[in-house]
């Protein structure tokens, strides 16, 4: 008999094959093991997910810059502002944005800076309502921060004025321009933007045009849309102005800016009927409104002969824009149907010294204190005196040649 065809003998060999298999499987599991634990000891990070238009290429050259000029390893937010740094002179803005996006703001070194030169790229392109945003997160940030640069805070606040002024937003307008003016960073231009914003042409060929190339970017923009009927209404073209505030009305039946500019288009077209239908679904005054919607609640009363509701909404805006013109006129005719002589004559002899100051506005610049002096001057009779102080300030700056 063979030992094939013996069974125990059989037996015995499989036992013992399989012992052996058994042995070499554990060797193999404790192996495999031991090697994905190293591997996960010394493997190196997981590369960083790169910012649209950049290549690993140029994120390990941003980290090579980076350990030349500060001889220390980068982390990841010191590499993307250099890499953001470096697309700015590259003159790449989109990779630029996507760079700094990756700063966040709370970082106590890059942060702040990283909004700023983010918002200014984003303004260049015409993306408003984005740079806004990055320009008041800015501020917010510089003034969390002791001693920050104030050449950049001023920097900011003028790119955030020139921005709200496209934009016809004079409320927002002057908060800006008032902190700018308490902090001493103000010039001749911010000075009279912020007390006499109405005297000035807003109705520019530069401001409507540059709102177009924002519309570019953001053509759905409630913003941007009640501006650009506004300037539509300022330059005559009732109907398309109409056309833009009938959409918005459709969309943002609440929304109090979109009826201010709605009954200005109706106001200035004298179509009465539209303007007493959109008026008549106008909620109550409130302190926060716009000055705008005042003032048409201000002109629906004196068109009623409501002299009295005219006068309080009149001297409303007047409380917060005191050299509007339109409003000193409606005044002084709510005056008279209310038989107020008196009063009414002190108005007009207000609107007088206003008509001087329209003409003489220009000519007040950074250079000449003559000409600051006697806006002071006027600014003193209108009893704005914070105006006169500014621009009192401002001519002996430039007499003492610090302009």
């Amino acid at each position: 008999m063979s030992v094939a065809d013996n069974k125990s003998t059989q037996a015995d060999f499989t036992s013992g094959h399989s012992a052996i298999r058994m042995k070499w499987l554990a060797c193999g599991f404790v192996l495999t093991v031991s090697v994905l634990a190293m591997g996960v000891y010394y493997w190196p990070e997981q590369p960083v997910a790169l910012p649209a238009g950049v290549s690993l290429i140029a994120y390990e050259e941003a980290e090579r810059e980076f350990v030349e000029l500060f001889h220390r390893e980068p982390n990841e937010v010191d590499v993307m502002m250099t890499l953001a740094e470096t697309a700015v002179r590259n003159d790449e803005p989109d990779v630029a944005v996507a760079c700094f996006a990756r700063v966040p703001s709370e970082h106590r070194r890059y942060g702040a800076r990283a909004r700023l030169q983010e918002a200014e790229i984003l303004l260049r392109s015409n993306h408003a309502d984005k740079a806004e945003a990055g320009f008041r997160t800015f501020l917010q940030l510089a003034e969390a921060q002791d001693a920050y640069p104030q050449e950049d805070v001023r920097l900011a606040r003028d790119w955030l004025v020139f921005l709200l002024a496209v934009e016809l937003r004079f409320e927002d307008r002057k908060a800006v321009l008032q902190q700018m003016i308490e902090d001493r960073q103000f010039d001749a231009y911010d000075a009279k933007q912020c007390y006499f914003p109405t005297l000035l042409i807003w109705q520019s060929t530069l401001g409507s045009n540059r709102l177009r190339e924002f519309l570019e970017q953001a053509p759905s923009s409630r913003r941007l849309l009640i501006a650009q009927a506004r300037y539509l209404v300022g330059e005559g073209k009732i109907d398309a102005a109409n056309q833009v505030l009938k959409s918005l009305r459709q969309q943002y039946p609440g929304d109090l800016t979109v009826i201010a500019a709605s009954l200005e288009c109706f106001h200035e077209q004298a179509n009465w009927e539209r303007f007493d239908t959109i008026f008549a679904a106008v909620p109550a005054y409130r302190d926060d409104e716009p000055w705008l919607l005042t003032q048409m609640r201000a002109e629906f009363a004196a068109r009623s002969q409501d002299w009295t509701t005219a006068e309080r909404y009149f001297r409303q805006v007047l409380t917060d824009d005191p050299a509007n013109p339109a409003c000193h006129m409606g005044l002084a005719k709510a005056l008279h149907g209310l038989g107020k002589t008196e009063a009414r004559k002190a108005i007009q002899e207000r609107s007088l010294i206003l008509a001087r100051i329209r003409v003489k506005l220009a000519a007040v610049d950074n250079k000449s204190a003559i000409a600051a002096k006697a806006l002071a001057q006027d600014a003193r009779l209108l009893e704005m005196h914070d105006a006169a102080a500014s621009f009192e300030s401002l001519a002996e700056q430039m007499e003492r040649g610090a302009r």
